[in-house]
């Protein structure tokens, strides 16, 4: 055998294996990505009070919510009402987090004079089904129906935004094609 035909072996087989190993990470990364680590209420207390992210939480009456998804699934959430203001915004948090990464957000926004609902994303938080995280995808069908539930239980006159970090945000601009 030839050098050149060693040296064309010798590549395919690096080759081979590097597409081999590239498949198995993403194999594994797009599982850390589909279905996060789901931080604990305590855990994520514990972060936010570490980070020094929980001045404020006090002054916040949290009322606990439950969201109806079409397809039966159910997302945990909470509000807070600034009382004589109408005006209102769903915070959405970002990918790996939950509605308590969230919660710095409702201080600064009853500060404003502005009432807050937060709530977990799919697979997040507090939810109990497990269910794919499809990066703003299905979440953003979930938020046009959380509009629509806040909507309902608030009324149709209350003037309504939108927030969200990293994923959360992508989901706020993603709904917008459904309204």
């Amino acid at each position: 055998m030839e050098l050149y035909q060693i040296l064309l072996i010798v590549i395919g087989c690096l080759l081979f294996v590097s597409f081999v190993v590239i498949f198995f990470i993403s194999i594994f990364v797009t599982r850390k990505i589909v279905y996060p680590h789901r931080y604990t209420k305590e855990e994520q207390d514990l972060y936010n009070k570490k980070m020094g992210y929980d001045k404020g939480f006090e002054t916040l009456e949290r009322n606990k919510i439950v969201f109806k998804m079409s397809d039966g699934y159910e997302l945990n959430g909470d509000y807070n009402i600034v009382p004589g203001s109408n005006v209102f915004c769903i915070l959405t948090h970002g990918h790996g987090s939950s509605r308590e990464g969230a919660r710095k957000y409702s201080v600064l926004f009853k500060e404003l004079g502005i009432s807050t609902i937060i709530y977990d994303l799919r697979n997040h938080g507090l939810n109990l089904q497990n269910s794919p995280v499809l990066m703003g995808y299905q979440e953003s069908k979930d938020l046009n129906e959380v509009i629509n539930q806040v909507y309902d239980k608030f009324g149709k006159d209350i003037i309504l935004g939108l927030q969200g970090v990293s994923m959360g945000a992508s989901t706020s601009i993603m709904v917008l094609k459904y309204n």
